[in-house]
């Protein structure tokens, strides 16, 4: 009878009074029976479970089964960083690059670049190394504009996975409103939650049991116990060995970043970094792109019914131009482990599209020049 008590008469129970606000004990005396079967409240099963985890976290931790030095891992000395991993496959299009940031847990994006080759075919690509002190998404952007302006690029193009499109919005925000004469042409949100309400209840409960460890354990960055947690989280497994490796890989995310990364979601401020785009005049306005699995059910970290609704209000609100792209054989927006899927997705509708919506874009252009604004895109 898992998940279940026996009660005979004669023992002592203990039990909490809501009204009274304390413990209670009580004598059974049961009539008519010899015993009785009780199920414990669901509250009750919640903090049986998460008992258990921590126990098996304390336990773990005292038969290092985790090798990693975690006070040198989690407290290294880092900063926010650019580079530029793949160049552009035709001169035409030096002035054009995109730049890829990563979803929760991602310390740097190289990876994902690769899996996303093809959008060399506009221009270069950069990958972003995040601090693990935390996410600046001001600290990028101005990164983003001191590296497009010395090397001539005016149109740049924002890839984010999964918590990452949040952090695009608000670097592409930043740039649209800067004085730089460069401008953001596309941004893509890959699996991306537009909001807090945008994930799985079971994921909303994941981010609200981190912050409360956030609150409760000080010197989370380097205590081993709550590095199993968030790490077991980020991957959805709580195999001792695979968690271990994840730990000891050198770009995993430190607690810090972690933590960042997910207020990014649970304080969303992407409807207001749209909005704020959407009345930027002199900049022509960048096409929002969304991908997510053809299956509604294929993504276990974001509704895609609940994010394709909350965009397509946020863009239409913002006046902004949203297409969605609907990919066969993805989970929640991991390129590195469905590189096909991604680069058929690239070279047969996506950047087709981008670029049919550029060309609509410089027509306009072109009308507003000669016959002066265009009321309707």
């Amino acid at each position: 009878m898992s998940g279940y008590a026996e009660r005979l008469p004669g023992d002592l129970i203990t039990s909490y009074d809501k009204k009274q606000g304390k413990a209670r004990s009580e004598t059974t005396t049961l009539q008519g029976s010899d015993s009785e079967i009780i199920k414990p409240p669901r509250a009750y099963k919640w903090r049986q479970r998460l008992g258990w985890v921590a126990l098996s976290a304390t336990i773990a931790e005292s038969l290092y089964v985790f090798p990693i030095d975690y006070a040198e891992h989690q407290l290294a000395d880092t900063h926010a960083s650019i580079q530029e991993s793949l160049q552009p496959t035709d001169a035409i299009d030096a002035d054009a690059a995109s730049v890829v940031i990563g979803g929760f847990g991602t310390r740097n994006s190289a990876p994902i670049v690769e899996a996303l080759s093809p959008l060399d075919e506009i221009g270069s690509v950069y990958s972003v190394e995040e601090d693990n002190k935390g996410v600046d998404a001001e600290v990028m952007a101005k990164q983003i504009l001191a590296e497009a302006e010395a090397k001539g690029q005016t149109e740049i193009g924002l890839w984010g996975t999964s918590v990452g499109g949040i952090i695009v919005t608000q670097i592409a925000r930043y740039i649209q409103e800067n004085n730089s004469p460069v401008r953001v042409r596309y941004i893509m949100l890959d699996c991306t939650p537009p909001s807090y309400e945008a994930l799985r209840k079971n994921k909303q409960q994941e981010l609200q049991l981190m912050e409360t460890l956030n609150k409760a354990a000080p010197g989370i960055d380097i205590n081993p116990v709550s590095q199993y947690i968030w790490s077991a989280v980020s991957i959805g497994k709580l195999a001792p060995g695979e968690v271990s490796d994840y730990m000891d890989d050198p770009e995993t995310a430190s607690t810090q970043l972690q933590e960042s990364q997910a207020s990014y979601v649970i304080d969303s401020q992407m409807k207001q970094n749209l909005t704020a785009i959407g009345k930027v005049n002199n900049k022509p306005k960048p096409l929002v792109m969304t991908a997510r699995p053809v299956d509604p059910n294929g993504d276990a970290i974001v509704n895609s019914v609940e994010q394709s609704k909350q965009l397509r209000d946020y863009a239409d609100a913002a006046g902004l131009t949203l297409l969605e792209f609907q990919l066969d054989g993805i989970s929640h927006g991991d390129p590195t482990a469905n590189r096909a899927a991604y680069q058929t997705a690239l070279k047969e509708r996506i950047l087709p599209a981008l670029q049919e919506y550029e060309n609509i874009i410089n027509e306009k252009t072109v009308l507003v020049a000669q016959h002066g604004p265009v009321k309707h895109f």
